[in-house]
């Protein structure tokens, strides 16, 4: 049915690259990008795809959402620079976001970014606050806010959960 306009797909959850290589997800995610679709990958960066074998994935947007050591994962776990590597060289759009704290921007915050920005000088960087209430978002948004004018990063907020709050299935 016409809608009057052609959405933008956003693929995320878990880490939806995990099933690049599953030849229903690519005939999918081929059909899509052949009728004109903008499709976003929300990933971790971590899975390293083969461009050559699926080269319809350089069509896709990368958000990549690279968690930092407030995650309190191990870093080795966490980052994969070849992954990320390929992804940047290939992918006609990218770009880095970042979930932040107060904390972790008066410690590591910066370092951390402009670690992985080094890779990348050119992608854009986005940074929102942690939170999955209202409440915890309002602890970080001012923080987060702030840190992204000193570094000239794009703020990015988290609206669905200031409307929504903590509601689940809207």
């Amino acid at each position: 049915r016409e809608i009057g306009y052609k959405p933008h797909i956003v693929i995320t959850g878990g880490e939806p690259l995990l099933y690049h290589s599953n030849s229903t997800f690519y005939t999918i995610f081929s059909y899509l990008i052949k009728e004109g679709l903008r499709v976003t990958f929300e990933t971790n960066g971590t899975i390293d795809i083969d461009f050559n074998k699926y080269p319809l994935y350089k069509e896709a947007i990368f958000a990549l959402s690279i968690k930092l050591s407030n995650s309190q994962e191990l870093r080795a776990k966490r980052i994969n620079i070849a992954a990320l590597n390929s992804i940047i060289q290939n992918a006609q759009n990218a770009f880095f976001k970042f979930t932040i704290d107060d904390a972790l921007i008066k410690t590591t915050a910066i370092n951390e970014i402009s670690e992985l920005q080094a890779i990348a000088p050119n992608l854009p960087v986005y940074c929102m606050p942690i939170g999955d209430s209202r409440q915890t978002i309002w602890m970080n948004d001012n923080a987060v806010f702030d840190f992204c004018k000193k570094h000239n990063f794009i703020y990015s907020d988290r609206l669905h959960i200031r409307v929504f709050d903590t509601t689940q299935g809207v």
